[in-house]
């Protein structure tokens, strides 16, 4: 493999690995962090 070809596998690779981290994690996100409306107040969950 050459130079650029190298690089493209390396970009697509991290790109795969950014989607399914997005993925995995984003139904795992509080309803009050995944929603438009959610005002940060300050406190933590305690549940966490």
């Amino acid at each position: 493999m050459n130079k650029r070809t190298t690089a493209i596998t390396v970009f697509v690779i991290l790109c795969v690995v950014c989607v399914a981290h997005a993925l995995y994690y984003y139904p795992h996100l509080p309803e009050q962090v995944a929603s438009r409306n959610h005002k940060w107040d300050g406190e933590y969950d305690s549940h966490m």
